[in-house]
């Protein structure tokens, strides 16, 4: 008899807990059902429809942080205000940490022109977001508008510069490339001319190459080496022509037409000569 006193007593105690728990998570498992369909409705523009099936979800869990959350936004549709930010702020009474409704609260203050409390739950929605989040960017850019943070105004002013600068640097690498990728064409085509003989084309090339100022201490070196050696074979190549040119009026017994080619290919062959000293002096320096 005692063993089933005790048996009585056992089971009085712990089915009555367990019925109310099983109670409780088929309450909540309702309260999420209406949820769902209140969310359905408001999809599909029945404001008033998805109000109903918010209160009951709300009335059945009174701790279901979202659906408060959810009753604001209706509520803010239809344009109870007060009834939407007591709803946003039933929802964080629930959950501190519930993090739309304090964008929803930033937004309805703002809305109303209320910047003091815009402001104060815009940074609580930013101080409680994760860097590079999406709301929390949203956050920061609400408190700048609002003109209420100023460490985030510093701190935007110091973003900004440092995008600007690195802009600027890669903007300045792009055209050092392109001069360089520029000057390292006409090098190659005053070479390419040079191998045909066409010295003239050369001389044309390695200058424009060399007025790029490419920022390549090797490539500006070897157009220089290039472009002087363009030059003396024109110059070769004007005074072999000058001086059979002057033979021929010699053998015509055009004497002074001949007395100029002459000196013409004298010139060219002084010009080599002072050239090569110049370029004698830059390499022992």
């Amino acid at each position: 008899m005692k063993f089933l006193k005790y048996l009585l007593i056992i089971s009085l105690t712990i089915y009555p807990f367990t019925s109310t728990r099983a109670d409780n998570s088929m309450t909540k498992e309702e309260a999420r059902k209406y949820r769902e369909e209140g969310y359905k409705m408001q999809k599909g523009g029945n404001i008033d429809g998805a109000r109903q099936m918010y209160e009951k979800a709300a009335a059945m869990d009174p701790r279901y942080a979202e659906v408060n959350n959810d009753l604001g936004v209706v509520y803010e549709n239809l344009n109870q205000i007060n009834r939407a930010i007591s709803m946003y702020k039933k929802a964080l009474e629930i959950d501190q940490n519930y993090l739309p409704a304090y964008a929803n609260l930033g937004f309805i203050y703002e809305k109303t022109g209320d910047s003091a409390n815009a402001a104060f739950y815009w940074k609580k929605r930013y101080d409680l977001g994760q860097e590079g989040e999406y709301w929390r960017e949203v956050s920061r850019q609400h408190l700048l508008k609002i003109g209420a943070y100023p460490e985030l105004a510093a701190s935007h002013l110091e973003e900004q510069a440092r995008v600007l600068s690195q802009a600027m640097t890669v903007e300045h690498e792009q055209a050092r490339l392109k001069n360089l990728e520029e000057a390292q064409l006409s090098y190659n085509l005053g070479c390419s001319f040079m191998t045909k003989g066409d010295y003239v084309a050369a001389v044309k090339e390695f200058e424009a190459a060399r007025d790029l100022k490419p920022e390549d201490a090797s490539l500006t070196m070897r157009i220089e080496e290039f472009h002087v050696k363009a030059e003396q074979a024109l110059r070769r190549t004007q005074a072999k022509i000058n001086a059979e040119a002057a033979l021929s009026d010699i053998q015509k017994e055009d004497y002074q037409a001949a007395g100029v080619k002459l000196q013409d290919a004298l010139n060219a062959v002084n010009g080599i000569s002072k050239k090569a000293d110049v370029q004698l002096d830059k390499s022992q320096k």
